[in-house]
């Protein structure tokens, strides 16, 4: 049952959101360039995070290194929310290795600047991670609480998307606290709020989605 959410958890996005998470050799390359000429570093910043995403699966050491290069440049630089997303993608490195109390610590740290600055949606999407990190730990009462909080955080930014993917990991978690009866209620709702077509959800929804947004 655990292995369905790390199934959730990683491969919805690249389906669901239409950014593959097999790294495209010719993406990598036109991001590596324009990382090389980059003066800006918030742009830099932004190029590790999407490097790191397409590094995430093909090379888990590359992609680890890039988030690390996020945190020391935001942290120098005094960017918070860059320096949030750094530690979501840190986060998600050591979810990939099932490094989860070390994923619990980054993602704590990212929901923690992000209340600090007060980014909504970057919020729900910590609360999401911290839970799925709860869930993989069996600290299934703190899951259920971080999952409640990113539903109402998904449902105050009308991320859909992302609500019916919690819904979904609610589900779970309250199979596991044998609460079978909400569980059937919010299966429910999770299909009904559904986006019809992945198509719906562009290229502009895919790492941000789970970097500003959601990985779930």
């Amino acid at each position: 049952m655990r292995l369905c959410f790390r199934i959730w958890f990683f491969i919805l996005p690249a389906v669901g959101f239409g950014h593959c998470s097999f790294a495209q050799p010719d993406e990598i390359t036109i991001l590596e360039k324009q990382l090389a000429k980059s003066n800006s570093d918030t742009q830099k910043i932004q190029l590790y995070s999407e490097l790191h995403w397409l590094y995430l699966f093909e090379n888990p050491a590359k992609a680890k290194e890039l988030a690390e290069k996020e945190i020391r440049l935001a942290q120098g630089k005094g960017l918070k929310k860059e320096l949030a997303q750094g530690y979501n993608d840190l986060g998600l490195s050591h979810n990939t290795e099932s490094e989860f109390a070390s994923a619990l610590v980054c993602h704590r740290r990212a929901l923690a600047i992000r209340q600090e600055i007060k980014d909504e949606a970057g919020i729900a999407t910590s609360w999401s991670k911290i839970g799925v990190c709860f869930t993989e730990l069996a600290q299934y009462p703190d899951a259920l609480d971080a999952q409640l909080k990113a539903r109402q955080g998904f449902i105050n930014t009308g991320n859909e998307a992302a609500l019916a993917q919690t819904l979904t990991n609610i589900c779970g978690i309250l199979h596991w606290l044998k609460d079978f009866g909400t569980n059937e209620s919010d299966r429910t709702r999770g299909t009904s709020t559904r986006p019809k077509n992945k198509e719906s959800f562009g290229r502009s929804h895919s790492k941000r989605v789970h970097g500003d947004g959601v990985w779930l």
